[in-house]
């Protein structure tokens, strides 16, 4: 092939020389527009830092909104068998369980709600399992420190539960044999404050049963147990607007 030789004297075959990439000597410019001054120490200006935030800023939301949209696609299009009312339903209408092998509950959120959906009491073997692992010390710690967080947040239930305690140690107050909750049997009770201003004025339930008032479900009381004790507190109140919020009622 021919050569061409270019007015400076450098040999070059026939395809014409690519342009160089233009640059500038000014060290105080962005890299990236060449217009505007960095930012600080930094290689780009701001404005390009803040195009280059909201890009990607945008992009995250949408992988985000697209994963969010497959998984709730895969929980409508998968169903699995409520073990209280035994009926098959969307995975969307169970409650999530961190422990559960499908991330689910197994019994359905109106279940729940209802208060349908209840443990089976433990065997004596278990209970002792549960026993001893509540009493090595970090459990016991733990529990500890939770008692406390828990008084800090709710100092009005922390000092009717302190006064009630007194009137205990006194003889002032006398705990009943059994559960209040109509066909309830249990011994291990806890007390319940209708008005943490009466705090001797109390219901006593089961643990069981204590979730299930707070949690808004309607408990049938013993014959000759006020009906009264069985409301809640404002802070209750509010704590069982929220359970309604979250187990919103669904067509069974």
């Amino acid at each position: 092939m021919a050569m061409l030789r270019e007015p400076d004297g450098v040999l070059t075959s026939g395809v014409a020389p690519a342009a160089p990439p233009i640059t500038t000597n000014d060290t105080s410019l962005c890299i990236v527009c060449g217009e505007r001054p960095r930012l600080g120490s930094l290689t780009r200006c701001k404005q390009c830092l803040q195009e280059a935030a909201d890009t990607a800023r945008q992009a995250r939301a949408e992988a985000e909104a697209t994963v969010k949209a497959r998984v709730q696609a895969k929980e409508q299009a998968a169903t699995k068998r409520c073990t209280t009312c035994k009926v098959e339903k969307p995975l969307s209408e169970f409650g999530a369980h961190h422990r559960s092998r499908d991330g689910k509950r197994k019994a359905c959120r109106p279940c729940v709600r209802a208060g349908r959906a209840l443990c089976k009491p433990l065997r004596p073997e278990q209970a002792a399992v549960q026993k001893l692992a509540a009493s090595k010390p970090d459990r016991r710690a733990k529990n500890k420190a939770a008692v406390r967080s828990w008084a800090q947040r709710n100092p009005q239930a922390s000092l009717a539960r302190q006064k009630l305690m007194r009137a205990r140690r006194r003889g002032e107050v006398t705990p009943p044999a059994t559960c209040q909750i109509a066909e309830c049997e249990a011994t291990s009770l806890v007390a319940h404050h209708a008005d943490y201003g009466r705090p001797l004025d109390v219901l006593h339930i089961c643990r069981r049963h204590h979730r299930l008032l707070h949690g808004g479900v309607a408990l049938k009381l013993k014959p000759g147990v006020p009906a009264r004790l069985r409301r809640l507190p404002p802070v209750g109140l509010e704590a069982a607007a929220r359970c309604k919020t979250a187990f919103a009622p669904a067509t069974v």
